[in-house]
């Protein structure tokens, strides 16, 4: 039998926390609450991890900060789903375990860098901007700098957090997706460029989240993500996830499945191909030059 988790963005645990607010729902929001309904069974598992990611402090949690959100979080869920199991029951970490996968684990424990590169981006924007979008013979250009700088902070260029920035740059999109990908770096209005940036680096960083997670079962695993986000809907359905099964020592039977991501997208993966040779080939260029330039020296 496969273990099917479903992972809950903020704005469902939100979601499910207010359902008796007295407050009239959308059309998306009362589908979604009988989704879940639909769903309150044994087979099924709920985890508001991802949720945890962005915490109730608008920034990163400690350790006894995170025990606590996740503690909060399983509770709501725990209220809501009768026969439905949540995170107490699908994680092989215990309460203490939890919280390294928000304050240790490499994304996070790096994110000052990933926000760094975020705002580099923005700062960057407002540069290379004409008219509300980058003009296409200043898109190499922005990509470039941008791409530099990422280099200097001694991060993956293939993570998905960095990824959709140069999607974005470069307006590469699949038709595929119910909304653009991209959307889900868009600044709201309102909150300071600090505030912005945190949730959105938490939203970026749920496929790093599933990446790191361990579930045992006895048969294969299939984990589903739901948001009201329809921008970070189309943002995760850019990655595939793929599930790495072995057999659990001393058990015979248990399954220790890990999670590898990839982009399934062609059209974006064969972007990124020629992205980044065009990228190694202009480093070599400017390194050729560089080592031929006649020297300034008079004899």
């Amino acid at each position: 039998m496969s273990l099917n988790i479903f992972m809950l963005d903020k704005n469902i645990v939100s979601l499910i926390q207010s359902k008796n607010d007295g407050k009239t729902k959308t059309k998306d929001q009362i589908e979604m609450l009988q989704l879940l309904k639909r769903h309150d069974k044994s087979i099924y598992r709920f985890s508001s991890l991802s949720s945890a990611i962005e915490g109730r402090k608008k920034q990163k949690e400690s350790k006894i900060e995170s025990i606590n959100t996740v503690d909060y979080e399983t509770q709501i869920l725990k209220s809501f789903f009768k026969k439905a199991k949540t995170d107490a029951h699908i994680l092989k970490s215990n309460e203490s375990n939890f919280s390294e996968v928000f304050s240790q684990y490499n994304v996070l424990h790096n994110q000052e860098k990933y926000k760094s590169v975020l705002k580099k981006y923005y700062e960057l924007r407002e540069k290379y901007v004409e008219k509300g979008s980058i003009p296409l013979n200043k898109k190499e250009a922005f990509s470039f700098e941008l791409l530099e700088y990422i280099e200097a902070q001694d991060i993956a260029k293939e993570n998905p957090i960095i990824s959709i920035i140069f999607l974005a740059i470069n307006q590469i999109i699949d038709n595929k997706y119910i909304d653009n990908p991209c959307n889900v770096l868009k600044l709201k209005k309102g909150k300071s460029l600090d505030e912005n940036i945190h949730n959105i680096y938490s939203d970026l960083s749920i496929p790093n989240l599933i990446s790191r997670l361990e579930f045992e079962g006895k048969g294969d695993i299939k984990i589903t993500f739901l948001t009201l986000d329809k921008a970070l809907s189309s943002y995760m359905e850019i990655f595939k996830f793929n599930y790495i099964s072995e057999i659990k020592k001393n058990t015979g039977y248990l399954k220790l499945h890990q999670v590898e991501v990839e982009i399934q997208s062609k059209l974006i993966r064969s972007f990124f191909k020629n992205f980044f040779a065009n990228w190694e080939a202009s480093k070599n260029n400017s390194h050729s030059i560089s080592s031929t330039k006649p020297s300034n020296k008079t004899e």
